[in-house]
């Protein structure tokens, strides 16, 4: 084989060896190219899943805070009433201890409602 002959042999050698690579590369790209897509992608739908069960949540505890507060209102009647059922069993005579036991509340607790101190019975500080 001549030295021309040889040379054309090892540039076609070479020219299909490049295009391997170059196809290599190409494939690489693309594989490179979809994976960065996927994962912006999951992290786009996770941000936007956070952000809406955030907006749900916010709502959520505005609604809850609607539903206490108007508990709080409508209970308060009945509490007062309670309250002066304490008092008006003391008045009626009966003694601290017999209207704990009555009620199911404390003697503390009785002692504090007959001097109107305190919560009326069932009322749980809000911490």
């Amino acid at each position: 084989m001549s030295r021309a002959a040889a040379e054309r042999k090892a540039d076609a050698l070479m020219a299909r060896r490049a295009e391997q690579f170059a196809h290599r590369e190409r494939e690489l790209h693309s594989l490179i190219a979809e994976y960065h897509h996927a994962t912006d992608q999951a992290t786009k739908i996770r941000s936007d899943a956070q952000s809406q069960a955030a907006r749900i949540l916010a709502d959520a505890e505005a609604k809850a805070a609607d539903v206490r507060e108007r508990a709080d209102k409508d209970a308060a009647g009945f509490e007062q009433s309670a309250h002066a059922a304490v008092r008006a069993m003391l008045e009626f005579g009966e003694t601290r201890q017999a209207v704990a036991e009555l009620t199911g509340i404390s003697a503390a607790q009785v002692r504090q409602l007959q001097h109107g101190l305190g919560q009326p019975p069932g009322v749980q500080p809000r911490s």
